[in-house]
C-alpha cells in the first residue's frame, strides 16, 4: 500500500492517495479488533464485542453471546474485505492517474499555432513594374507597425495566417506615391500589388540668385573653350534644336547651359530643372546664334560638377544622360 506514494503526482492521485490510506486505515484497525476479540477472555471479550457492534451500529438486542460473537467477527471480516477492495480501486485509479499525467508530460503537445505564411509584395506603376528599392511600413489588424525592405520593386511579407487585411501602408520611394492607401486584402495564392503614379521632385523650381552661378573660367577647362572655327559649325537653325536630358542620379539637379555665344557676355547662363523623378526632359528653346555649351550640375547643397561641352546646333537633338559615380557626377553626351 504505501509503495503506491511513488505514483502521487497531481492533486487528484493526492486526494487518491489519503482515501485509499484511510480505507486501509479502518481495514487495519477492524481487522486488529477481530484479533483482539478472539484473544480475549469471557468478560473483556464480551466488552470488545459490545464495543464493536455498536461502532458497526448493528441491532443485537435478542442475540445470544455466541451469536453476539460470531455476528461481530463475521461483520468485521465482510467490511474487512470490503475496505480491502476499495483501497485496491482507489489504488489502481491513482496509479491509471500517475500514468495517465506521466504520459501527458512526455508527449509533445500540438498546440494550435498561427504559422506565418510568406506573400509576395510588388510595385506597379500605370501597368508596369517598379524595379526600384524601396521600404514600407504596415499594420496588422491589432494596429503593431511592421516594416519591410524590397529591390527590384519586389519584397516577402511574413503575415500570420490568422491576419487577412494589412492596414495603414506607408511607402517610402522616392519619386512614386500610393494611388489608392485603402487597406489590402490578403487573398490565399495572390501577390499583394501596390499601384503608384509618378511624381516630380518637391525641390522647388525657384530662380537661381547671382550668386549661384560659378566663375566659368574656374570649372570650365581650358581644352574644353571651342575655336573660332567650330564657332561657326551649326546644322540646324537657332530656335530648330532640342536639348533631352536624363537625370539619373537620385536627386534634384540643376542643369546649367553656359553660352559660348559672345553675343551673350553679359548673361550667358540658362537654367534648367533636372528632375530625377522625370524620365526625359526636353528643351527646344536655343535661340543664341551659337550653339556651343557647357554643361555644369548644381547640386542642392550648393556644389558645382562640370558633365561637358557640346554643340547643339549640329543636329535636331541632343541627349545628354547625368549619372552619378564614386569620384562624382559624369554627363554622357549623345
Amino acid at each position: 500500500m504505501w509503495d503506491a506514494i511513488k505514483y502521487v503526482s497531481s492533486a487528484f492521485t493526492l486526494v487518491a492517495f489519503v482515501a485509499a490510506a484511510v480505507v486501509w486505515a479502518l481495514r487495519t484497525w477492524l481487522l486488529s479488533g477481530e484479533r483482539l476479540i478472539r484473544a480475549a477472555d469471557s468478560p473483556e471479550k464480551a466488552r470488545l464485542i459490545e464495543n464493536m457492534l455498536e461502532v458497526l451500529r448493528l441491532d443485537t438486542t435478542k442475540l445470544t453471546r455466541d451469536q453476539l460473537a460470531d455476528l461481530a467477527i463475521r461483520q468485521i471480516n465482510e467490511r474487512g474485505r470490503r475496505f480491502r477492495t476499495a483501497a485496491i480501486v482507489i489504488v489502481i485509479l491513482m496509479v491509471l492517474s500517475a500514468i495517465i499525467a506521466t504520459v501527458a508530460f512526455f508527449v509533445p503537445r500540438h498546440e494550435h499555432t498561427t504559422q506565418p505564411r510568406l506573400v509576395t509584395l510588388r510595385l506597379f506603376s500605370e501597368g508596369e513594374p517598379v524595379a526600384k528599392s524601396f521600404s514600407l511600413v504596415w499594420q496588422d489588424p491589432t494596429g503593431t507597425s511592421h516594416s519591410v525592405s524590397g529591390t527590384n520593386g519586389e519584397t516577402k511579407l511574413s503575415i500570420p495566417a490568422d491576419i487577412h487585411m494589412l492596414k495603414n501602408l506607408v511607402l517610402d520611394l522616392p519619386c512614386y506615391e500610393q494611388v489608392d492607401h485603402r487597406p489590402i486584402e490578403i487573398a490565399e495564392g495572390r501577390d499583394l500589388v501596390i499601384n503608384l503614379r509618378k511624381v516630380r521632385s518637391p525641390a522647388g523650381d525657384a530662380p537661381l540668385p547671382p550668386t549661384a552661378f560659378p566663375d566659368p573660367r574656374a570649372i570650365i577647362p581650358e581644352k574644353d573653350h571651342p575655336s573660332k572655327e567650330l564657332l561657326t559649325q551649326k546644322n540646324v537653325e537657332p530656335g530648330r534644336a532640342v536639348l533631352v536630358h536624363e537625370n539619373r542620379t537620385g536627386e534634384f539637379l540643376h542643369l546649367l547651359l553656359y553660352s559660348f555665344d559672345s553675343a551673350r557676355a553679359k548673361n550667358p547662363w540658362r537654367v534648367l530643372p533636372s528632375d530625377h523623378c522625370v524620365d526625359y526632359q526636353e528643351f527646344n528653346g536655343l535661340t543664341e546664334s551659337i550653339g556651343w555649351y557647357a554643361f555644369i550640375a548644381r547640386r542642392s547643397n550648393g556644389t558645382m560638377e562640370y558633365l561637358g561641352r557640346a554643340n547643339l546646333y549640329l543636329k535636331p537633338r541632343t541627349l545628354i544622360i547625368i549619372k552619378s559615380t564614386n569620384s562624382g557626377l559624369v554627363g554622357e553626351i549623345h
